[in-house]
């Protein structure tokens, strides 16, 4: 429920801000890493499913990696699809949660002005919670995902 009413808080958020003329840099990343949880949980949940569902799953994989890459641009126009493919699948598997909520955010020492930093508190199944640090860069595409430190859940 908490997750229903912060997505349509952001999106009201978006409205307004639309609007007014006025960015929050403040909400681009959070509103590209809500997509792109949303995204890597739909992969999660259609890996274990039986039956169709193989092109919704290509759609969600495409859109991990459209709101994924660098200042430069989403990591599909730069590497090859079936590498960017597999690595949104796995990054899917290992982003595997049952809830979320936005911690905090920072700059990035030294890119102030290009890169934030903002936790994400996820927790799984089993009612553990990480606290993993996506860093969202801003790119002509708006902001992008450049790095998950995925070693906060691997590495327990």
């Amino acid at each position: 429920m908490k997750r229903i009413v912060a997505t349509g808080l952001l999106l009201f958020t978006a409205a307004c801000a639309s609007r007014s003329g006025a960015e929050d840099p403040g909400f681009g990343p959070a509103l590209t890493i809500e997509r792109f949880l949303q995204a890597a949980s739909e992969v999660a949940q259609l890996s274990e499913a039986q039956g169709p569902g193989a092109a919704r799953m290509a759609d969600e994989i495409e859109t991990m990696a459209r709101l994924f890459g660098t200042s430069d641009g989403p990591i599909i126009d730069r590497d090859p699809r079936d590498e960017v493919e597999q690595r949104m699948f796995l990054i899917a598997e290992i982003l595997e949660h049952t809830n979320y909520e936005l911690a905090g955010e920072r700059a990035v020492p030294g890119r102030s002005r290009e890169a934030i930093e903002v936790v994400v508190r996820l927790t799984n199944e089993r009612g553990d919670t990480y606290d993993v640090p996506f860093t969202v860069v801003q790119s002509n595409d708006g902001w992008l995902i450049e790095n998950i430190e995925l070693e906060a859940i691997t590495n327990r």
